[in-house]
């Protein structure tokens, strides 16, 4: 098994919403209002504006609202986080079909097909990157690369990685940022793996491609297999949408 990238391989653009939690109550507070998020009577999010009357993360609700009475009060709400990112992947529908969610925050497609389209991959991206600014007030960020696994970090570097470059700008990342965005059952698998690679001397992907896919798979079974998968471009496979249920409407005169 190659650790390389083959050359007819697809390109991908994914786009990150960093601190998506923060950003869920920007799309869906009215413009500047103060609000936060709070937890146990602790506050666990808050926006700029509510940062501007002296609220901050950490304090207790009591104090937060004696700060900025008009604060909005919100409770963590992971479906909450799911709708409002459909603020965000409407916008991008306008520019690219068959968008997959990763998480609320994070989403990725193909992207050569919608690249021509836009006259470019750096047209499109900067094309994104404003539209969900003025459209949702959310800032992102945008990434491009030759894989799955490689798009999802070129993103949050707000990177485009030239075609079959890939493979070096993987070779760069330490393993723990490779993982990140793993399935939960894939990601604690390989982790518990992670303090023995170091051990070993092995900390990036570059370590790891070194070792060679028999080496690495034979001592770590499973977990291996998925570890060679990531940096072969092979192991971020697209799953089921995480969209919300698009609501349709029909009228008759």
């Amino acid at each position: 098994m190659s650790g390389g990238i083959a050359v007819d391989s697809p390109r991908y653009i994914a786009l990150w919403v960093p601190n998506w939690e923060l950003s869920s109550l920007v799309v869906e507070v009215p413009p500047g209002a103060p609000a936060a998020v709070v937890h146990r009577f602790r506050v666990q999010v808050v926006t700029p504006a509510a940062q501007e009357c002296g609220v901050k993360v950490g304090m207790s609700q009591v104090m937060a609202q004696y700060c900025c009475p008009e604060l909005l009060i919100f409770p963590p709400d992971p479906g909450r986080e799911t709708v409002a990112f459909e603020a965000v992947l409407k916008v991008v529908d306008d520019f690219i079909p068959e968008v997959i969610v990763v998480r609320p925050g994070l989403a990725f497609a193909p992207v050569r097909g919608p690249a021509k389209w836009a006259g470019g991959e750096a047209e499109l991206a900067g094309e994104l990157i404003e539209q969900v600014v003025l459209q949702t007030s959310a800032e992102c960020q945008v990434g491009i690369a030759d894989t799955l696994t490689g798009v999802l970090l070129a993103c949050r570097r707000g990177l485009i990685i030239p075609s079959e470059g890939t493979r070096a700008f993987l070779d760069s990342h330490v393993l723990e940022e490779v993982v990140e965005d793993l399935p939960p059952r894939s990601k604690a698998s390989v982790v518990k793996e992670l303090p023995i690679l170091k051990a070993l001397g092995v900390h990036d992907v570059g370590d790891l491609r070194g070792l060679g896919a028999s080496a690495v798979i034979t001592r770590f079974g499973a977990s291996g297999q998925i570890l060679w998968d990531l940096i072969c471009g092979t192991g971020m496979t697209p799953q089921d949408s995480l969209r919300t249920g698009v609501e349709v409407v029909a009228e008759v005169e």
